[in-house]
């Protein structure tokens, strides 16, 4: 089990305990509270060493020790604020203070364009300034803290809405009136999964790889371009899943199988399709491909983008590693893995080579009885991958589970399918 270290001010750290339960299920999860950016530094350099890797309680935290120690040394992620989090706070504010001035109400700059018209109008509001590459985080807190004063002080804003949670002591002190934006559960279990993945990729499961094609319905250039930038949103919000860039006339993901497997729950939901929709205004395909070799794979997420871009709204399809074609992948909208009623005549169908191989190594028999394991060396496909064609051919009736029984390694009993080869053939 992984062990990941977790570095917030106080007033984070207590809105990150919320999803506690769930990052303990997952993996050995150690929580550390820093006070200044010298006591940061201090904390980190003494800690950095006990864990696989380690996620910080915002983007500041991270640029602060980045700054000061040049790199980090572990796998890494922060907990970001993403659109909800600020129409989170917007309806707190609604609630508590009918009549608010949101005119009157400064935010602080996201780190992610967010559009806040949908939700409060053409009015406007007070953002902070963007930040200044020539100012060091460390003096950005302090040149925010000011900004604050001289709106408060001034009468110019009635609410101060900040993401510095190091900041609260100081807020109360001065008796300016403040909220906190801090991100929500979803938005930091998107965060933990992502950095989670990163770290299962680097386990040896295989060296397969994950190519996703994205393209716009229609053919243009500025619909392209929205959908490479929704796509880098997409990711950096994920983790850093992907590598995203633009290829001729669509957007072309990089990934590690083991990841798209997660991500996509194994094959079955889409977490980036309902991300995309959210933010363009405009029908689009993706299209997945997993293969040994990144050829195949490119071949396989051109198949899978074809059929998607026949549909009438935007929708996702996979081809595994297995040439099966999946799809459309349903919208994943929470942390809970989502069914999916996939085609009858997109299933199921056992690749010709894998019957041949079969017959080869069951030759003469009209029946073979197997396990995964088995299958998967006669076929050079994991154990996972064969047990999952096993139960995708049992659903679909070309398979059924027999009565002989094994246990594995580690003690666990094994299933045997009997398969009918000519029937598959």
């Amino acid at each position: 089990m992984y062990s990941i270290g977790i570095i917030a001010v106080a007033a984070s750290l207590k809105n990150i305990m919320e999803i506690a339960p769930q990052m303990q299920e997952q993996c050995n999860v150690t929580f550390l509270t820093y006070t200044s950016n010298d006591n940061l530094v201090y904390i980190y350099q003494q800690n950095v060493n006990q864990f696989d890797a380690l996620l910080f309680g915002g983007s500041y935290t991270y640029n602060i020790l980045l700054e000061r120690v040049g790199s980090i040394s572990k796998p890494c992620a922060f907990f970001n604020i993403a659109d909800r989090d600020y129409y989170r706070v917007i309806a707190q504010l609604a609630i508590q203070e009918p009549g608010v001035d949101f005119s009157r109400v400064f935010f602080d700059q996201p780190d992610q364009p967010v559009d806040l018209e949908p939700v409060l109008g053409k009015k406007g509001l007070s953002i902070v300034e963007e930040i200044d590459p020539s100012v060091t985080f460390g003096d950005y807190w302090n040149q925010g803290l000011n900004r604050y004063r001289e709106l408060w002080q001034s009468g110019q804003a009635d609410w101060i809405v900040s993401r510095f949670g190091s900041m609260e002591e100081q807020l109360q002190k001065e008796g300016i009136r403040y909220k906190l934006l801090l991100p929500s559960k979803e938005s930091m279990l998107d965060t933990f999964y992502g950095l989670l993945l990163r770290l299962q990729e680097k386990a040896p499961r295989g060296g397969a790889t994950g190519i996703g094609l994205l393209r716009p319905h229609s053919s243009s250039e500025r619909q392209l371009e929205d959908l490479a930038m929704a796509a880098e949103q997409a990711s950096r919000q994920m983790g850093g899943v992907f590598l995203v860039y633009r290829h001729g006339h669509h957007v072309e993901l990089t990934v590690s199988a083991p990841t798209l497997w997660e991500a996509t729950r194994q094959y079955t939901s889409s977490r980036l399709l309902p991300f995309l929709k959210k933010r363009l205004d405009f029908p689009f395909a993706i299209g997945w491909g997993c293969a040994e070799d990144v050829i195949a794979a490119h071949r396989g997420a051109s198949r899978a983008l074809k059929n998607a871009l026949s549909q009438p709204v935007s929708s996702a399809f996979l081809v595994t590693e297995d040439a099966y074609l999946i799809g459309p992948l349903a919208e994943e909208r929470t942390g809970a893995p989502t069914a999916v009623q996939r085609p009858q005549e997109l299933m199921y169908r056992l690749p010709a080579r894998y019957v041949h191989q079969l017959a080869e190594a069951f030759e003469g028999k009209k029946e073979v009885v197997l396990c995964a394991q088995e299958m998967g060396e006669i076929l050079n496909l994991t154990t996972r991958s064969a047990a999952r064609i096993l139960s995708q051919l049992a659903d679909a009736g070309s398979a059924v589970t027999a009565n002989k029984r094994g246990m594995s390694q580690r003690g666990r009993p094994v299933k045997y399918y009997r398969l009918d080869l000519e029937a598959l053939g």
